[in-house]
């Protein structure tokens, strides 16, 4: 069976600076490949490494010619909390690891050695953005330099909502105990919370729609006025995130209405007890990131030589 899966990936710069014994240095970029390679040359690639009383491999990494990127994924391992596997009309049996084997959850990266751009995996089950960062520096072995992902963060740009299509907006509500709709700034909301509040419910999952009907948006007018109060109200929301088109030609992007860190999001059609293979993860990446290779050259202040 079929089943779609949409995964997060934010951008970084992967930067360093060196202490020379007195101050630190300015950040500068950091590269990366040479520490691939090295790893390559003293067999520590899919090697299990301990850093930090936490156990984790590179398990691969692979270069693009046609898009000059490398692919690389790490891989966090653990020999705890193993599940079990369940079988119909049989008891359920814990999953039996051998003395050198782990359970392991991926994060996948592209990188451009150029602008040591980064573009990365979001996985809450394996390594986080802080615990790569120390893993690289522990596999970098030089205590004087500090390697850093510096997250690439864009302007929030409301005007966008003013023309593009808008497909869906899905909003989930926290903390409703101290919503008040008196105030002018939250009519749209309003509308959402107020029955909410009188059901009285302090949180809410609300997903507004097209679905099959022929029109191409939302009333662009009244949701733009709702996307604006959204902004304008977090204390009350746990997340928002808009679908929209700009045009005919491009794919349906998912706006996330409070992240600054630019990112993109990836649907991947998955087969049931099959997980995302690396070569079609990095297949997508290399796609999105070749579309927003400008942008982010743009926000970084890189400018090809």
């Amino acid at each position: 069976m079929e089943y779609k899966r949409v995964i997060r990936f934010q951008y970084y710069q992967i930067l360093c600076r060196k202490f020379d014994g007195k101050e630190w240095g300015k950040l500068k970029t950091f590269n990366l490949v040479e520490l691939l390679q090295k790893l390559e040359e003293d067999g520590l690639v899919r090697k299990s490494i301990e850093f930090n009383r936490m156990l984790a491999r590179v398990e691969c990494f692979t270069y693009d010619k046609a898009s000059d990127t490398w692919g690389i994924r790490l891989m966090k391992l653990r020999d705890t909390n193993i599940p079990s596997k369940v079988k119909e009309k049989e008891e359920a049996k814990v999953i039996e690891l051998e003395p050198d084997e782990y359970i392991g959850e991926d994060v996948t990266m592209l990188y451009e050695k150029g602008s040591s751009i980064a573009m990365i995996q979001s996985n809450r089950f394996s390594l986080n953005i802080s615990k790569i960062e120390e893993f690289l520096m522990y596999l970098n072995e030089n205590t004087n330099v500090e390697i850093i992902l510096q997250p690439i963060r864009e302007e929030f740009n409301d005007k966008r909502f003013k023309k593009s299509s808008l497909k869906t907006i899905d909003i989930s509500f926290a903390n409703l105990g101290s919503w008040g709709s008196a105030e002018c700034n939250r009519q749209s909301l309003a509308t959402i919370i107020d029955p909410i509040k009188r059901l009285g419910g302090y949180v809410g999952h609300v997903t507004i729609g097209l679905g099959h009907v022929k029109e191409d948006s939302l009333n662009k007018v009244e949701a733009y006025n709702m996307i604006s109060e959204i902004r304008s109200n977090k204390k009350f929301i746990r997340s928002a995130k808009v679908k929209v088109r700009d045009d005919d030609d491009t794919d349906v992007e998912i706006v996330d209405l409070f992240e600054d860190i630019r990112h993109e999001f990836i649907q991947f059609s998955l087969e049931s007890r099959k997980g995302l293979e690396y070569t079609v993860a990095i297949t997508a990446m290399i796609y999105k990131y070749r579309k927003a290779k400008e942008e982010l050259y743009r926000l970084i202040g890189y400018n090809v030589e």
